[in-house]
């Protein structure tokens, strides 16, 4: 395992550079969430910007989502919370930052933190939001199936692509294919709504995303 951590370093270093070399996660991994979800996806702004700036309000910001009595449920469901430090096994890090190594190059930390901050803060926050609109109108807790239905779709919509029981070989196909998470989690939202097997509510939210984004898009060029 160690090998092949050395390994992942060196071959996904030029990506992971590449991929972190701005703060684009809203307007690339997150424009999904950006009309439908406009509270999430614009109130978590502020978070983007402060992650990249200061390594302690970064850790503040995870600290806070784990320390919700939400999150142990979340996570139960499905729901991916990237980690902050570059421990993790290699699948369970954000797609664009498989090398370790950025995490320790100076002009390279601060966009790792706020890329990974943000993508967090925007998927708990609509998860959360949605379970409380949801229970509300329901008048009962969302069932573990409706709350696995909603954080895949969520976790699709943030770019969060689920290759299912390969997903530990998910970062290998990186290489031949830029972003595979990401290209498949496009399709993936697209494929939730027409999935019988999901229930009503989250087929029609996944709806409402595509939807909403291509009437924002077509007005936006109109």
């Amino acid at each position: 395992m160690k090998a092949l951590d050395i390994a992942a370093d060196f071959l996904f270093l030029p990506y992971s550079t590449l991929t972190t070399m701005d703060v684009s996660y809203p307007f690339r991994q997150g424009i999904l969430a950006s009309v439908r979800h406009p509270k999430e996806f614009y109130g978590n702004m502020p978070a983007l910007f402060k992650s990249f700036a200061s390594e302690r309000v970064a850790t503040q910001m995870d600290e806070a989502i784990k320390a919700s009595p939400d999150f142990e449920r979340f996570s139960s469901w499905g729901y991916y919370h990237a980690p902050l430090r570059a421990g993790a096994s290699i699948s369970a890090r954000e797609e664009g930052l498989v090398s370790r190594w950025i995490y320790k190059i100076p002009l390279l930390k601060g966009s790792v933190r706020s890329f990974i901050t943000y993508g967090n803060k925007l998927r708990f926050d609509i998860l959360r939001n949605s379970t409380s609109s949801w229970e509300g109108v329901l008048k009962r807790a969302l069932t573990d199936e409706e709350g696995t239905a909603l954080a895949s779709l969520i976790n699709y919509s943030t770019g969060r692509g689920s290759f299912g029981s390969l997903n530990k070989y998910a970062p290998i196909l990186n290489l031949p294919f830029f972003s595979a998470r990401l290209n498949l989690s496009r399709v993936q939202v697209i494929a939730t709504v027409f999935n019988p097997k999901v229930p009503a509510h989250v087929r029609r939210l996944a709806a409402e995303q595509i939807v909403s984004l291509v009437a924002a898009g077509t007005a936006i060029l109109a």
